[in-house]
């Protein structure tokens, strides 16, 4: 019975197709998020498997122009994200800039940040 929870969340994990790992071994094929919400501590950082739901929808809202939000200055807490494409340099989708873009890359990384966090980066971006 000990053994079946963690076989079931690694297979929820797989099936899901998002996969945490740290920064240098992503997968090439990936797609790699980084929340920027913290200044003293890591941000979470996860990557989107190709075999993802998700990944052919960030992968066409990526390719699509991003307006610049209203307020592009630094502030504290929620920033934005940075995504890295296969094969593209990064880029900073910028706080409120693209709600549904953000909303999706939020939901990638769920399972990755605290329900708290969750609930105010995704009430941010809707704000």
């Amino acid at each position: 019975m000990t053994l079946l929870l963690p076989v079931a969340a690694f297979l929820a994990t797989f099936i899901c197709g998002v996969f945490t790992q740290s920064t240098k071994h992503f997968p090439n094929d990936s797609i790699r998020v980084r929340l920027l919400i913290y200044s003293g501590r890591e941000d979470p950082t996860w990557s989107v498997s190709p075999f993802s739901r998700l990944y052919r929808n960030i992968s066409y809202l990526m390719q699509r122009p991003t307006p610049s939000p209203q307020n592009s200055f630094p502030r504290l807490g929620y920033n934005g994200f940075d995504v890295v494409m296969p094969g593209v340099p990064t880029r900073t989708i910028p706080a409120r800039s693209n709600p549904v873009l953000e909303s999706m890359l939020l939901y990638s990384g769920r399972q990755y940040i605290d329900e708290s966090t969750y609930r105010y980066v995704l009430s941010d971006i809707h704000r």
